[in-house]
């Protein structure tokens, strides 16, 4: 997803995010498409946040993220470990 939405976005930067539809006997523009390179960032975007927001990676996420306080364990013969 990744490699598809940096692809995308230096299509867009490259100033290849419209399509200009023209009339084939007047030459003038009739209609301005976006590119799939357009649509496609949109969705990955959204397809990316869905996979941080899955694995913790947005504020949101870590503030539900709950730990268990760590136990005190018992103290370690100094004789063992040296």
């Amino acid at each position: 997803m990744h490699e598809q939405f940096l692809f995308c976005l230096k299509e867009i930067r490259a100033g290849r995010d419209q399509i200009e539809i023209k009339d084939p006997k007047t030459g003038e523009i009739v209609n301005i498409k976006s590119t799939p390179a357009a649509v496609n960032i949109f969705k990955l975007s959204a397809q990316m946040l869905q996979v941080e927001q899955h694995f913790g990676m947005t504020p949101s996420a870590r503030s539900g993220i709950v730990a268990n306080k760590k136990q005190a364990q018992p103290e370690i013969d100094p004789r063992i470990f040296g």
